[in-house]
């Protein structure tokens, strides 16, 4: 087992946290984390709610969709694709949750920033590490599904659409970075003070995976693999002691995967992308269907590899000798 993660409660991030004021009991922290959570979903689904009700309702009354069918209005709302512009005030208005949920911790909880991962030392470094990662990462899968015959190039659909390309981009990383300071450096650093740190990342990559429950399309291994790249992300932020990489690496994935491959983010379709990629119907396990790759089994791999590799490289911690 590699030594930063087992011994992660000797860390700098845990040795920042030691004087919060933090309830003793896991179960009692989990609880305020739920009510957080929940205030923290109102006031980040506001302002995109108020401009996607309206426009989607006024999509289906000019598809003629029958509004008392519920049937019909699921059919329309999976198969129906955001425009730019409309994601865009979705992904921005994650950073409200970002700065409520620092807010909480500094402020309520009396942390420092640096009891969230957030480090002064090699953050740029940890960054680009992390984007580059969750790029590739994404990239293995693509290739998985265009190997395997489950994906199939389209060519490029960007069409002048540069400009809401790179605000796209921007809104990733602010997006990525919310649920990463609520679910990594608020709820499992929370956690890894009072219990182990495989539990508290299985707890925080458990919540993170109901947190989209809701989401369209789930497939069977679509809450499992969420939950892999919840512990994935965990003992990514153990390994290098910091929260930046982490957000970098789940910023980047979900760009590569909705803007740059034109595949569906968690069951989210996306209109402005670099390439497009088909997928193939009968094949729903790989490509993961309508829910996106993080619905097949090419994820699946690809963060089991990634889990073993940050368990079982580097320093590992001595194994206690039989007496």
């Amino acid at each position: 087992m590699n030594k930063r993660i087992s011994c992660y409660g000797q860390s700098e991030t845990m040795q920042a946290a030691a004087t919060s004021r933090t309830p003793e009991s896991p179960v009692l922290q989990c609880l305020i984390f739920l009510g957080v959570f929940l205030v923290l979903m109102l006031v980040e689904s506001a302002p995109p709610t108020l401009l996607t009700f309206p426009y989607m309702m006024a999509q289906m009354l000019r598809e003629h969709v029958d509004l008392s069918s519920s049937a019909a209005v699921m059919a329309f709302s999976t198969s129906f694709t955001l425009p730019g512009w409309l994601v865009a005030v979705q992904l921005f208005s994650t950073g409200l949750a970002t700065i409520l949920a620092l807010v909480f911790c500094t402020d309520i909880e009396r942390r420092p920033l640096r009891s969230v991962g957030f480090t002064r030392r090699h953050g740029l470094r940890d960054y680009l590490v992390g984007a580059a990662l969750g790029t590739a990462m994404l990239g293995f899968a693509v290739v998985v599904g265009v190997l395997t015959g489950a994906l199939e190039y389209a060519g490029s659909s960007l069409r002048g659409n540069g400009l809401i390309f790179c605000v796209l981009l921007v809104g990733w990383m602010i997006q990525g970075m919310s649920e990463e300071v609520i679910f990594r450096g608020y709820l499992c650093n929370t956690l890894a003070r009072r219990c182990n740190p495989h539990l508290a990342a299985f707890i925080s990559a458990a919540a993170f995976a109901l947190a989209h429950m809701a989401n369209n399309g789930k497939t069977p291994l679509a809450i499992p693999n969420l939950i892999l790249f919840g512990m994935f992300a965990a003992y990514f932020m153990y390994r290098f002691d910091s929260l930046w990489g982490v957000c970098a690496l789940h910023s980047f994935w979900n760009f590569a995967q909705g803007n740059l491959f034109g595949i569906k983010v968690s069951g989210m379709s996306l209109d402005v992308t670099a390439l497009r990629f088909v997928s193939k119907e009968g094949m729903e396990l790989i490509h993961g269907g309508l829910f996106g790759l993080e619905g097949g089994i090419g994820i699946t791999i690809v963060l089991l590899i990634g889990i073993g590799l940050l368990l079982y490289t580097g320093e590992q911690q001595p194994a206690k000798e039989k007496v």
